[in-house]
């Protein structure tokens, strides 16, 4: 297992657009809010 990428950042830094576009490669997993919340 490979270390995990934490994205933090300020409100409207682009932060959405980083991560939308980092869940878009195909080695790279997610969690959703969604998910979450509702296990």
């Amino acid at each position: 297992m490979e270390q995990p990428l934490f994205l933090v950042g300020a409100p409207r830094s682009g932060t959405s657009l980083l991560y939308k576009a980092l869940c878009l490669h195909p080695d790279a997993a997610y969690i959703s809010n969604w998910v979450n919340r509702f296990p």
